[in-house]
């Protein structure tokens, strides 16, 4: 259907609430790299509210040759002030600024704007800095995202603040509807009980809801069975789905028993609250404080189900379904009204949890969040600075304990390596790594020196296998046979840091900035469950890897 929606396509994506939720945010981007305005562009092209770049560098000639945002001619001017004003450029709904500053100010100059900050983006940033970066940006709970190009290797690394990030709509790819035919509610039963199957012609008949003869169906297995309980072994399960069939005049000719025999375990299955919606009521307690509206509905889910014999309220909606119209929009009566009468109640828990207190709950939010009862979901990552702590060790000595869940996470994903296993990403992120706390300790990249001889290369390349192997040992991976193989015995992927010598490529680039503002996109819209917590691309074999530093 044609449209004069430019975001037509996206708010099929993430609807109406996300894309209000993209124009109210700014987002911050220290650094106009390649990488930093891919990403910054995949964010200025779907609405965002506005933006800020900050940048202490000039244009270079080697900036025209990796980023699209800057020209020739614009050499020797301010970086953030020229891909500002063509990121302006796409999208006239956005507001772009910029800042020519060193550096070392901005978390300073965050400090003074903390309140307006949705995300924080920086690239190419030194391991200080962004320690510092992150240690600010995880107390004042602002979601930041590092990314990094280096030579043909990408890096996007999430940090979502010491506020776990909560997700009301996490849109699982697979779920099951909430129709409620195993605890059918006495709205429903009533709607069932006026359906006389026996009374309808054949046309009717084969156009009632699958819905309607489940109940039914399911009734009169009950009534018939010795034990008068719903199917639960296989052989009951079988008998059931027979009893359905013969319950249709010509089962081959009415799709409505099919769908319904298809449909049958709904029939005796209770939907039962996910795990993860579990453990997040399960570490709530009304005694506790509420940070934010999410805690708040979450206390009040927590006390509808308790008054409400384990049920959640229903979600309203029905799939689509053989039936006529009329039956169907019965159906959908049924179910909305009762999905309303039941928002009600949240609505009353809710305004008695936030009694009292400076917390308001949008009624859409709340609706959205009835919803999607089944997929709320709460992610935490562990701080930039936290890992860069422990992995900073061999510099200054320290004996910081990696977590044990980082570790066994990190040795499953040594014990399932890519093919080859050279090529594993896992094993160039920690080159990079390695690449980063030699600048860190010399004050440029290795291999980045202009004119550098081959001794002067071959020095640099010794150096970072040394920090390279150390490394490793500090992140307690240098046992595993895959870094044994790949680092410790070889030099190759040393080399290659040398040889890349920090540099930008567009391509490499542009993956960077797809996977980083697609995370972006979840964490202003907390829609979509977020990569957790490190994507790495290595574009010498194409090869993509999430890891959890």
């Amino acid at each position: 259907m044609a449209t004069d929606n430019k975001y037509d396509r996206q708010l099929r994506l993430w609807g109406a609430n996300g894309q209000k939720a993209l124009s109210l945010s700014n987002i911050v981007l220290l650094n106009a790299t390649s990488a930093g305005t891919e990403t910054l562009k995949n964010l200025v092209l779907p609405g965002i509210g506005s933006f800020h770049v900050y940048d202490s560098s000039a244009v270079t000639e080697t900036d025209v040759t990796s980023n699209f945002f800057v020209t020739s001619d614009d050499v020797g001017k301010s970086r953030a002030e020229v891909t500002c004003k063509l990121l302006s450029e796409l999208n006239s709904d956005v507001t772009g600024g910029f800042t020519h500053a060193d550096s070392e100010g901005f978390v300073n100059f965050l400090r003074a704007q903390s309140s307006r900050s949705a995300l924080v983006i920086v690239s190419d940033v030194p391991l200080s800095q962004l320690q510092d970066i992150s240690t600010f940006c995880h107390q004042e709970s602002i979601p930041l995202i590092s990314v990094k190009s280096y030579g043909l290797i990408g890096i996007v690394r999430l940090q979502n603040g010491k506020t776990p990030h909560t997700i009301i709509e996490s849109k699982p790819d697979n779920s099951v509807p909430d129709l409620r035919l195993a605890n059918p509610f006495d709205e429903l039963n009533e709607l069932v009980d006026k359906f006389e199957l026996e009374k309808l012609d054949d046309k009717d008949h084969s156009h009632v809801p699958y819905v309607i003869l489940l109940i039914k169906a399911i009734n009169l297995y009950k009534e018939t069975s010795d034990n008068r309980h719903p199917p639960r072994t296989h052989d009951q399960k079988s008998k059931f789905k027979n009893l359905v069939k013969s319950m249709s005049r010509n089962f081959d000719m009415e799709v409505n028993f099919e769908d319904a025999v298809k449909e049958s375990y709904l029939a005796y299955t209770s939907k039962e609250i996910p795990y993860e919606v579990q453990e997040i009521m399960d570490n709530t307690s009304d005694n506790d404080v509420s940070a934010n509206s999410f805690d708040v509905m979450v206390k009040a889910l927590k006390r509808f189900i308790e008054n409400n014999g384990g049920l959640p309220p229903l979600h309203g909606g029905i799939p689509d379904m053989t039936s006529s119209t009329e039956y169907y929009v019965a159906l959908q009566d049924v179910y909305k009204k009762k999905s309303e009468k039941d928002l009600m109640v949240m609505k009353r828990y809710v305004n008695e949890i936030s009694n009292g207190t400076d917390i308001t709950v949008p009624s859409e939010e709340l609706v959205t969040f009835c919803k999607n009862i089944g997929n709320i979901f709460v992610q935490s990552h562990r701080s930039i600075s936290r890992e860069l702590e422990q992995q900073l060790c061999p510099e200054n000595n320290n004996s910081l304990q990696v977590d044990d869940e980082i570790i066994d996470d990190l040795v499953m994903s040594c014990m399932d390596p890519s093919s080859p296993a050279s090529q594993t990403p896992l094993l160039w992120y920690l080159g990079v790594r390695a690449g980063e706390i030699y600048q860190r300790q010399h004050g440029y990249f290795p291999g980045s020196q202009t004119n550098a001889t081959s001794k002067m290369i071959e020095s640099d390349s010794k150096k970072v296998q040394s920090i390279l192997v150390k490394l490793v040992t500090n992140m307690k991976l240098n046992s595993e046979d895959l870094i044994q193989t790949c680092i410790v015995a070889s030099n190759d992927i040393a080399s290659e840091i040398v040889r890349f010598g920090n540099c930008e490529i567009h391509n490499i680039s542009s993956v960077v900035g797809g996977v980083a503002s697609q995370e972006a996109v979840k964490l202003l819209t907390k829609q979509y469950t977020l990569l957790d917590n490190t994507y790495i691309y290595n574009g010498i074999a194409s090869i993509g890897g999430v890891y959890k530093f």
